[in-house]
């Protein structure tokens, strides 16, 4: 079976680790997937490309003058119809849009689309717009996939027929450090002692502005802390400013974009989740493999892998007092630490792995493949 899976990347997220970890399942198991990177002409070689390479994995990047143009879709319909694929599966609204835009008697070939999640964007935004083409037009795909069971009740969900749900799936045993330059750095800039992490772009909807006042009242009870925020995005400026103005420039640190975040979960203490949307994280999936503890909020897909105090900690968005008084919880619990994280992974290794992942997307691809 041969899977073009669709994808234009800005960075090396959830999503395209799902996608990575997805692929090396069906790789593993025989089947013939390709990852089609697409991006403008001009743009670099991409973290996912980078990343793929890195894995071995298949992937295969194209450019193009406008890479939000239909003429892709015939362009890469030409491409998948020369090469035998039986199915694309598309991963982000650019090609849920194109697809979609694109009548079924045309593509030729069946669609299945993952959605990860809306991230609210700012009403009449670029990203506003895309999200309501993609609501519009994913109905018109052959199946769509939620990673949550709250997606199947949001309101551009819920009368879609063709809805499935699949848990997203990690690798239970994740790459350790193999950058060891960057390990150094990252020790030498962060200084010893209780490390706080927390991991994703740097973006209104991750709730990271309430994460720091939060963790300004935990520095205030605790001199051995620190926070260290792992990703870049539109809300640096705002996070710095913050910082600075909460005189924490000594105990937070924004390490920016980094290879392969994951590796670094171990050299953390406690993994902070303070979105106000998901949809399943896969740093959450990552952390408990890792036995790291996690605090997340109780958004998404998340409280169907947490449940509070029996493998981590539940609390809700935005509430930075509460936040902060389960960062202490958390901070002076070491016994409870080691029963929750051992409980943590045994549920992300019985229900949460890559393979699960892999097992039922093939099963639906096979539905769709007469």
């Amino acid at each position: 079976m041969k899977i073009l899976h669709l994808i234009d990347s800005a960075g090396l997220y959830g999503a395209e680790v799902m996608l990575l970890n997805l692929v090396a399942e069906q790789k593993t198991s025989g089947m013939d997937p390709l990852i089609l990177s697409v991006g403008n002409i001009g743009d670099n070689e991409k973290p996912l490309e980078l990343e793929a390479k890195r894995l071995e994995l298949p992937i295969k990047a194209i450019r193009f003058n406008s890479s939000f143009s239909i003429n892709i879709i015939f362009q890469i319909r030409k491409f998948a119809l020369a090469n035998n694929f039986n199915l694309f599966h598309s991963h982000g609204y650019k090609f849920n849009i194109l697809l979609g835009m694109t009548p079924r008697r045309i593509r030729g070939i069946p669609v299945v689309t993952t959605i990860h999640g809306y991230v609210h964007a700012k009403k009449f935004s670029k990203m506003w717009l895309y999200e309501l083409l993609d609501r519009l037009f994913i109905n018109r795909l052959d199946k769509v996939v939620v990673v949550n069971s709250a997606m199947l009740e949001h309101q551009s969900l819920n009368k879609i027929d063709k809805i499935s749900k699949i848990y997203n799936g990690i690798k239970i045993k994740p790459s350790s450090f193999s950058n060891e330059i960057q390990k150094c750095s990252f020790n030498r800039d962060v200084p010893k002692g209780f490390r706080i992490g927390a991991i994703g772009r740097l973006s209104p909807e991750k709730g990271f502005d309430v994460l720091i006042k939060a963790f300004k009242k935990v520095s205030e009870c605790r001199a051995d802390v620190f926070l260290v925020i792992l990703g870049e995005g539109s809300e640096r400026n705002r996070l710095e400013t913050m910082i600075l103005d909460l005189g924490l420039k000594d105990k937070v640190f924004l390490c920016g974009f980094v290879d392969r975040a994951a590796d670094y979960i171990s050299e953390l203490s406690l993994i902070v989740i303070p979105s106000y949307t998901e949809g399943l994280p896969i740093i959450l999936l990552e952390s408990m493999a890792e036995r790291v503890p996690v605090i997340a909020t109780s958004v998404g897909g998340i409280p169907e892998v947490i449940s509070d105090a029996d493998n981590g900690y539940l609390v809700d968005p935005g509430d930075e007092v509460k936040l902060a008084e389960t960062i202490m919880t958390a901070i002076n619990s070491d016994s409870k630490n080691r029963v929750l994280t051992e409980n943590a992974y045994e549920r992300v290794r019985k229900e949460f792995s890559s393979l699960v992942m892999h097992k039922c997307y093939l099963k639906l691809y096979q539905s769709l493949i007469k």
